[in-house]
């Protein structure tokens, strides 16, 4: 059975679907967009549940097509990103938005950053290099099918969790310090001083969120 949904949408929005309304199914192409933005991220949820470490997903991948070499860098970029401390991962937000824009510039500064060679020699994959199909480039990581994968994932969960990560690390800093306050006032300061940092997270994520609609249109 049918139900109904009201949705709001900008004035801009509205006006261009009153332009195209004789030609758009608008119950059909809502239908469509809410099943590709809820599979994925029912996709990204399964990620976040997998517990393989880059080593099982290493040992797993397919390395026999530049397809196939680019899925598994992304799975392998996706779970490192996932498994690293904090203070690895953050320095990366930065690259998020030129990322998003396939900005060349970013990637190679990503990619300088992530050092991707030295981050697989220190997990120990550099020993099985010699196993994997010509079609793999281990002397030039930068430009390969698996390195812009690798570049993929971590910008995956950057772009998916980072913004989680920040305000639940926030949440308990300041959890922290209203156990420490003395007294009402204290704890109103200490509100009102971690209020503008949530807001800016939430309020990068709503930008974020409203460029990608924009790139969709």
């Amino acid at each position: 059975m049918a139900k109904r949904v009201t949705i709001s949408v900008p004035e801009e929005i509205y006006n261009e679907i009153e332009e195209w309304r004789s030609d758009l199914n608008l119950s059909r192409t809502f239908q469509y967009a809410i099943q590709k933005e809820i599979a994925k991220k029912k996709l990204f949820r399964l990620k976040m549940e997998e517990e393989r470490t880059p080593r099982e997903v290493f040992e797993k991948g397919d390395f026999d097509t530049p397809e196939e070499q680019f899925m598994t860098g992304k799975d392998m970029g996706f779970s490192y990103a996932k498994n690293s401390p904090y203070h690895v991962i953050k320095p990366l937000e930065e690259y998020t938005q030129g990322w998003e824009k396939r900005d060349k510039g970013t990637i190679d500064k990503l990619s300088d950053e992530l050092d991707i060679a030295s981050i697989l020699d220190r997990l120990g994959f550099v020993e099985h290099i010699d196993k994997l199909p010509d079609s793999f480039e281990p002397g030039g990581f930068l430009g390969t099918s698996f390195d812009l994968g690798f570049m993929e994932g971590v910008m995956e969960f950057i772009q998916k969790e980072y913004t989680l990560i920040e305000v639940s690390r926030l949440a308990s800093e300041r959890a922290k310090k209203l156990r420490l306050a003395k007294d009402d006032k204290e704890r109103i300061r200490i509100f009102q001083e971690y209020k503008p940092k949530f807001d800016g997270l939430y309020d990068d994520q709503n930008k974020k969120q409203s460029k990608k609609k924009k790139k969709k249109k």
